[in-house]
């Protein structure tokens, strides 16, 4: 688990949502297990250089696929 305050250094460069998205957003997908969140570090730099979400969804079949 990653500290909030650490999570909220994280910055893209150009000012967009995806700077506030691992404070406002992550959180909540999380516990509502509809999304999951990993951070990525890097020795060379302080704080968080990126992050990923996996978010449950699902994969719809076709016709043929479904047999």
């Amino acid at each position: 688990m990653v500290e909030p305050a650490t999570l909220g250094t994280f910055s893209c460069v150009k000012k967009t949502r995806l700077d506030g998205f691992l404070t406002a957003q992550a959180p909540t997908l999380h516990e509502a297990r509809l999304g999951l969140t990993g951070v990525v570090f890097h020795q060379q730099f302080e704080g968080p250089v990126g992050y990923f979400t996996l978010a449950n969804d699902a994969i719809k079949l076709n016709d043929s696929e479904k047999f």
